[in-house]
Protein backbone atom coordinates (compact mmCIF):
# COMPACT_ATOMS: atom_id res chain seq x y z
CA UNK A 1 0.00 0.00 0.00
CA UNK A 2 0.88 3.64 0.23
CA UNK A 3 3.69 4.36 2.63
CA UNK A 4 6.28 7.06 3.06
CA UNK A 5 9.64 6.68 4.66
CA UNK A 6 10.27 8.55 7.89
CA UNK A 7 11.90 11.98 7.59
CA UNK A 8 14.87 10.71 9.67
CA UNK A 9 15.18 7.43 7.73
CA UNK A 10 17.07 5.36 8.71
CA UNK A 11 16.07 6.01 12.29
CA UNK A 12 18.12 3.11 13.71
CA UNK A 13 21.48 1.78 12.50
CA UNK A 14 23.23 0.49 15.63
CA UNK A 15 23.75 -3.24 16.32
CA UNK A 16 22.33 -2.91 19.84
CA UNK A 17 18.76 -2.19 18.72
CA UNK A 18 18.30 -1.64 14.99
CA UNK A 19 17.05 -5.13 14.06
CA UNK A 20 13.39 -5.71 15.00
CA UNK A 21 12.42 -8.53 17.36
CA UNK A 22 8.64 -8.49 17.01
CA UNK A 23 5.67 -6.18 16.78
CA UNK A 24 5.32 -2.87 18.58
CA UNK A 25 3.39 -3.24 21.84
CA UNK A 26 1.01 -0.68 23.32
CA UNK A 27 0.66 -0.71 27.12
CA UNK A 28 -1.62 2.02 28.42
CA UNK A 29 -0.43 5.19 26.73
CA UNK A 30 3.10 3.87 26.23
CA UNK A 31 4.48 2.33 23.02
CA UNK A 32 7.29 -0.25 23.16
CA UNK A 33 9.45 -1.73 20.41
CA UNK A 34 11.30 -5.04 20.87
CA UNK A 35 14.65 -5.23 19.12
CA UNK A 36 17.51 -7.68 18.78
CA UNK A 37 20.79 -6.98 20.48
CA UNK A 38 23.31 -8.16 17.90
CA UNK A 39 26.52 -6.35 18.83
CA UNK A 40 28.45 -9.52 19.70
CA UNK A 41 26.41 -12.04 17.69
CA UNK A 42 23.05 -12.41 15.98
CA UNK A 43 20.18 -12.79 18.42
CA UNK A 44 22.21 -12.44 21.59
CA UNK A 45 19.27 -11.02 23.54
CA UNK A 46 16.11 -8.92 23.16
CA UNK A 47 15.97 -5.28 24.16
CA UNK A 48 12.60 -3.66 24.87
CA UNK A 49 12.70 0.00 23.87
CA UNK A 50 10.21 2.60 25.07
CA UNK A 51 9.25 5.01 22.31
CA UNK A 52 9.81 8.54 23.61
CA UNK A 53 8.80 10.38 20.44
CA UNK A 54 7.21 9.23 17.20
CA UNK A 55 5.89 11.81 14.76
CA UNK A 56 6.22 12.30 11.01
CA UNK A 57 9.49 14.17 11.59
CA UNK A 58 10.85 12.82 14.90
CA UNK A 59 11.74 9.45 16.35
CA UNK A 60 13.47 8.65 19.61
CA UNK A 61 13.44 5.75 22.02
CA UNK A 62 15.19 4.64 25.18
CA UNK A 63 16.08 1.17 26.46
CA UNK A 64 13.41 -0.01 28.89
CA UNK A 65 14.68 -3.53 29.72
CA UNK A 66 16.49 -6.57 28.35
CA UNK A 67 15.44 -10.21 27.99
CA UNK A 68 18.31 -12.66 28.22
CA UNK A 69 18.44 -16.44 28.27
CA UNK A 70 19.82 -18.42 31.19
CA UNK A 71 23.18 -20.15 30.89
CA UNK A 72 21.63 -23.21 32.54
CA UNK A 73 18.45 -23.33 30.44
CA UNK A 74 17.63 -25.38 27.34
CA UNK A 75 18.39 -22.43 25.05
CA UNK A 76 21.39 -20.66 26.57
CA UNK A 77 22.81 -18.99 23.46
CA UNK A 78 20.36 -16.15 22.91
CA UNK A 79 16.91 -15.13 21.77
CA UNK A 80 15.72 -12.80 19.04
CA UNK A 81 11.93 -12.78 18.65
CA UNK A 82 9.11 -11.83 20.99
CA UNK A 83 5.49 -12.47 20.00
CA UNK A 84 2.22 -12.27 21.88
CA UNK A 85 -1.43 -13.04 21.28
CA UNK A 86 -4.05 -12.36 23.95
CA UNK A 87 -2.65 -13.91 27.16
CA UNK A 88 0.21 -15.87 25.56
CA UNK A 89 3.76 -14.55 25.15
CA UNK A 90 6.36 -16.49 23.15
CA UNK A 91 10.10 -15.92 23.08
CA UNK A 92 12.32 -18.05 20.90
CA UNK A 93 15.59 -19.43 22.16
CA UNK A 94 18.85 -20.34 20.53
CA UNK A 95 21.32 -23.11 21.31
CA UNK A 96 24.38 -24.43 19.58
CA UNK A 97 24.65 -28.14 18.90
CA UNK A 98 27.48 -30.04 17.36
CA UNK A 99 25.95 -31.65 14.31
CA UNK A 100 28.57 -34.18 13.25
CA UNK A 101 26.22 -35.83 10.75
CA UNK A 102 25.85 -32.56 8.80
CA UNK A 103 29.57 -31.86 9.01
CA UNK A 104 30.36 -35.39 7.81
CA UNK A 105 28.02 -35.02 4.80
CA UNK A 106 29.45 -31.57 4.06
CA UNK A 107 33.02 -32.85 4.27
CA UNK A 108 32.36 -35.22 1.35
CA UNK A 109 32.16 -32.13 -0.83
CA UNK A 110 35.53 -30.89 0.45
CA UNK A 111 38.51 -32.75 -1.01
CA UNK A 112 40.44 -32.96 2.27
CA UNK A 113 41.29 -36.54 3.13
CA UNK A 114 42.48 -35.86 6.73
CA UNK A 115 39.22 -34.08 7.58
CA UNK A 116 37.15 -36.99 6.23
CA UNK A 117 39.25 -39.48 8.16
CA UNK A 118 38.73 -37.51 11.36
CA UNK A 119 34.96 -37.22 10.81
CA UNK A 120 34.59 -40.95 10.14
CA UNK A 121 35.32 -41.48 13.82
CA UNK A 122 31.99 -39.86 14.74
Amino acid sequence: GDWQEHAQNPVKIDPQSARPAGEFVMSGDELYRPSQYCETEYGEKIVINKIASLTETEFSEEKYCEIETSDTGLYPNGCHTLASEQNVVCIDGKRRLRNYYWLKRRSKQIPLYPLRKLLDRF
